[in-house]
């Protein structure tokens, strides 16, 4: 049971550096890119946008700067911090 659980955590600790050495080196989406998406599903300005494995939250961060309420859920806790500002 010990050797389980010290697996598990072994497991979360790589997931959570991937997740913060994926955030660091990928770049985020284009400006042009979040205008599109915002003209086409013409979402209103008090719209809100669902994502499902958000991750480090880089397509979601874009839209809340905009003003848009994002509701996300993702399985890795490291990538949850973001959502909290």
């Amino acid at each position: 049971m010990k050797k389980d659980m010290n697996a598990r955590m072994s497991l979360r600790t790589i997931f959570d550096q991937a997740a913060l050495d994926y955030d660091e080196v990928r770049p985020g989406y284009p400006e042009e890119l979040i205008e599109d998406v915002i003209s086409i599903s013409d979402i209103p300005k008090d719209g809100r946008i669902l994502e499902i494995g958000c991750g480090t939250g880089q397509a979601a961060i874009p839209f809340a700067r905009r003003g848009y309420s994002i509701n996300s859920s993702t399985h890795i806790p490291v990538t949850v911090s973001w959502r909290k500002h």
